[in-house]
């Protein structure tokens, strides 16, 4: 009897269930069986209802062991928020080199000397600037009657208006002071590596200026005195041309250069006794970076 009823209980019991797969007794059509089913199913739908919403919002179910990591921008619902900022144009040359030197200028009546900077463009076009201080031999006249002959002004009114009438005024000459801003554009064509030819145009851009003149004279039999009178100079921005070429030679980090020049006026000064000017200029630049 005990024998018969531990069978009866293992095949009610059945074999072990897993999951959601419910255990079917061996009695398909008792009681505890479709009690069994309702109650399993009505536990499962919760979990295959979620499944579904999290299938659709792409989300992947994963195992414990595994690390959830959900986006912000889903979690919240929100866009992301977007950072102003100002972006500034790029105003460098590719390629470009960049120099700094120096270069003395002398020729008739002028001296110059100048610190300055360079862009060299490409291997052919380069830009320069910088700043110049710069003298200028002006009139020179051998006495009163000379100046009025040629500027067509009284000298005594307006230079020597202290001066005693009894007085002789001689070797009379004009010295200007200039601050400029020169201002080339120029053409390298390079004979290999270290030499080449450079050819350029440009103007010297006027500041600011400060004329001085000089003269003796004589009261009677009284030896000469030297008077000194000066004024401000009224410049032109731009009032000349600057042409010139050079023989260039590099080493290194170095560049060295010499050769003419010449400069037409474009309108006359006072400070400059022709109309067309020439000389020299010498420069000397070192290369920034590599």
């Amino acid at each position: 009897m005990n024998h018969s009823r531990r069978q009866k209980q293992r095949k009610i019991e059945g074999p072990p269930t897993t999951g959601f797969t419910p255990a079917i007794p061996e009695n398909p059509g008792s009681s505890e069986l479709m009690s069994t089913i309702d109650r399993q199913l009505i536990i499962a739908e919760p979990l295959i209802s979620q499944q579904t919403r999290t299938t659709s919002n792409r989300l992947a179910i994963i195992s414990p062991s595994q690390s959830l990591i959900v986006p912000k921008s889903e979690v919240s619902g929100k866009a992301p928020r977007r950072t102003w900022h100002l972006t500034m144009p790029n105003l460098t040359v590719p390629n470009a080199q960049y120099r700094i030197g120096a270069g003395l200028v002398g020729g008739s009546d002028q001296a110059r000397g100048a610190l300055l900077g360079e862009i060299m463009l490409n291997r052919h076009w380069s830009v320069q600037t910088g700043l110049q201080l710069g003298y200028n031999q002006g009139f020179h006249y051998r006495d009163e009657q000379d100046f009025n002959e040629h500027q067509k002004v009284d000298f005594r009114e307006t230079y020597a208006s202290q001066v005693p009438l009894s007085s002789t005024i001689q070797d009379i000459q004009q010295i200007t002071l200039l601050v400029q801003i020169p201002f080339q554009i120029a053409y390298h064509y390079p004979f290999g590596r270290q030499w080449g030819l450079r050819l350029g145009l440009g103007t010297e851009l006027n500041l600011w200026g400060r004329s001085a003149v000089s003269f003796d004279y004589r009261e009677n039999s009284r030896s000469s005195e030297h008077e000194l009178t000066r004024s401000k100079e009224h410049t032109h921005t731009i009032d000349n041309l600057l042409l010139s070429t050079a023989l260039e030679r590099s080493w290194r980090k170095w560049q060295f250069r010499a050769g003419p020049f010449i400069s037409p006026q474009l309108r006359p000064v006072d400070y400059k006794r022709d109309d067309l000017s020439w000389g020299a200029n010498l420069q000397i630049f070192y290369r920034l970076g590599k």
